[in-house]
């Protein structure tokens, strides 16, 4: 077979499996009302209550990949970022008592993510006292087979002799439409010792990438449109050889391949 016949059989086997259009997929994680309220449990002893915190860092930030490659903004304290590209748009801010974060994807082989939180290190709780966090979390994600959206919105915190306290809500379906919402409450109270604690982090976040995975009908013509090719080497008795398909994967907002 002439040159020009395979490059036209693998022009073939490649269009046969083209995916459709791009439709836009977004993502929306929030925290509201977090609060904490303090409890004096002993108000004869003389001790005001008190929650001390060491180590805090609050944020809001934004991470995409585009035609121009990637894009990064933040901004380290209370307050909010925004972008708008070409393939999408992305928001996220923090304040004392709300987190939000949404995103919006419109492009293929891009991603768009944003996070924000207030995180503290370590803090301590005074003597007979009680501490009650509390917020409200919801997520929302609007998703397509093929096209991955995230979210999640989270409120915890780690006690020593406890262990971890909190909860979170997160996406089930990385390629469907959701949308959930939770109350989280927890509790942790100091005895005649200071309680000691920390990594308590509330906020959120959202990603979405739009590298197609290829739907059953679209494999089929894949499967098709190669075997046009291998056809076309068997009647020439020669084995064909394909380039290794590497299909990308996320791990914690970055870029892999299964090569890797």
């Amino acid at each position: 077979m002439s040159t020009s016949k395979w490059t036209g059989a693998l022009f073939l086997a490649a269009g046969m499996a083209l995916p459709g259009p791009v439709h836009a997929v977004s993502a929306r994680a929030s925290v509201t009302g977090f609060g904490i309220q303090l409890i004096d449990l002993n108000p004869t002893d003389g001790i005001a209550p008190a929650l001390r915190m060491d180590g805090i860092t609050v944020g809001a930030y934004i991470s995409a990949f585009g035609p121009a490659g990637p894009d990064s903004v933040q901004v380290e304290e209370y307050g909010s970022v925004q972008r708008e590209y070409s393939f999408g748009s992305a928001f996220s801010s923090a304040a004392p008592d709300t987190f939000l974060s949404e995103i919006l994807l419109v492009g293929r082989g891009f991603y768009n993510s944003a996070h924000s939180n207030q995180f503290v290190l370590e803090f301590e709780l005074t003597p007979d006292t009680a501490a009650i966090f509390s917020a409200g979390l919801a997520i929302s994600t609007d998703g397509e087979y093929g096209y991955a959206s995230y979210a999640d919105a989270f409120m915890g915190a780690y006690i020593d002799g406890t262990g971890n306290v909190g909860g979170s809500i997160d996406t089930d379906n990385l390629s469907g439409d959701e949308s959930r919402s939770d109350t989280v409450r927890f509790e942790v109270r100091a005895g005649s010792q200071a309680l000691k604690g920390g990594f308590l982090n509330v906020g959120t976040y959202v990603y979405a990438n739009a590298l197609p995975v290829p739907e059953p009908v679209t494999w089929t013509m894949l499967a098709a449109g190669l075997g046009v090719v291998g056809a076309a080497f068997r009647r020439q008795g020669r084995t064909p050889c394909f380039a290794h398909y590497q299909t990308p994967y996320l791990i914690d907002g970055i870029f892999h391949s299964s090569a890797d």
